[in-house]
This record gives structure tokens, sequence and C-alpha cells, in this order.
């Protein structure tokens, strides 16, 4: 008589190739999970970012903020505004009105209390600005924002 007292080879063998076969699919399925999260996330941190800029785009409009260019800015009349000019007020409005677009970095915003301090971008958002003249006012129809290059 045969005394049994343990697995054979062929059998530890095949409980362990099924559960290699287990772990490597659990494995895919979870890291898959974790990527669409992170694309989940990130997608809402752009939603984030490109709102607070507009929003900060409102409140230039409204004159409740200050802008501070980024770059030197020259326009069409031959003037030249250097980096870290603080404009608001109509002279906000016109230069809005002739470039529709402005470069706004999340640091600022971050520290005009716009973002998350807890969001770590450093990069560039533009606001765009779409503005009507009635009765020879600038107005400002529409603001909208986009992430840089250099967001992505």
């Amino acid at each position: 008589m045969k005394d049994k007292n343990g697995f054979t080879l062929p059998e530890v063998l095949t409980v362990i190739t099924i559960m290699s076969v287990i772990i490597i699919l659990t494995t895919s399925i979870a890291v898959r999970m974790l990527d669409q999260t992170k694309k989940k996330i990130s997608d809402m941190d752009e939603k984030s970012l490109i709102e607070s800029a507009r929003v900060y785009g409102e409140d230039l409009d409204k004159n409740n903020k200050s802008y501070y260019l980024i770059d030197d800015m020259s326009f069409s009349s031959g003037t030249v505004i250097h980096a870290n000019a603080e404009i608001n007020g109509y002279a906000l409005k016109e230069i809005i009105n002739e470039k529709k677009e402005l470069p706004v970095k999340t640091s600022k915003l971050r520290e005009l209390g716009y973002i998350d301090k807890k969001l770590d971008y450093n990069c560039t958002i533009n606001m765009i600005f779409e503005t009507s003249v009635q009765d020879g006012y600038i107005v400002i129809d529409k603001i909208s924002a986009k992430l840089g290059n250099d967001c992505k």
C-alpha cells in the first residue's frame, strides 16, 4: 500500500501555473484601472486650471484684479509694455481688445488664490477674450481659456 503524505510535483506545478495566470490577469487589470484613474484626475486638473483662468479673466473684466505681464508686449501703435507691469482698468481692456489673448502663469493664479495650492502645475494658461465696442467703450463679451503648450 502506498502512503500519500503530500502533493506530487505535477500537482504543485499545476497550482503554481494557475496562480501565475490569475496574478498576471489581475495585475494587468489593476494597472489599466490605475492608468484610467490618473487620466481622469489629470483631466479634472486641466478643467480646474482652465476654469480658474476664466474666473480670473472675469475678475479682470470687472476690474477686481490687476494683470501682470509675463513678457514684454508690443502693440500696433509701437508702444511696448515691459514684463511684470501691473495693468488694470481701461488700459487693460485696450490691450485685450488688440491682443485677444493674454497668458497667465499658474503660479500667479495660485498666488492670487484661484488655484488650490495642492495643484502643482507650473505652466501658462492663455485667457481668450471676445470683445466688441459699444458706444465707444470696449466690452468683453466672452472669456475662455486654454492650456499653454508647456502644460501638457
